[in-house]
């Protein structure tokens, strides 16, 4: 979903930098044991049609138990590129709810 020049923000950690290095990030982490789900509550497209956001609610999920593990707001900040993708340009989120 990112772009090639897609930041993304995490807790306990600098940005993360560029397609590359945020997808050698995710694929270091076993995500098998969990489910991440997220609903946008909110999306804003600019007049141009270029540049847009989403934010909303994630929750992560244990994947055998279904105990819930960590839920949280995210923000996501998206460009349409030349082939009219949208890739997300920057991505952050923030932990608990309660």
């Amino acid at each position: 979903m990112f772009d090639s020049a897609g930041v993304m923000l995490g807790s306990h950690r600098p940005p993360v930098e560029g397609y590359k290095a945020i997808s050698k990030l995710l694929l270091s982490k076993n995500d098998s044991s969990y489910i991440l789900t997220w609903e946008p509550t909110f999306s804003k497209v600019a007049n141009s049609g270029e540049l847009g956001y989403t934010y909303g609610f994630y929750k992560l999920t244990d994947r055998a138990t279904k105990k819930l593990i960590g839920e949280g707001t995210y923000t996501t900040f998206w460009q349409k590129n030349a082939a009219g993708e949208w890739k997300a340009m920057l991505d952050t989120g923030n932990e608990g709810l309660k």
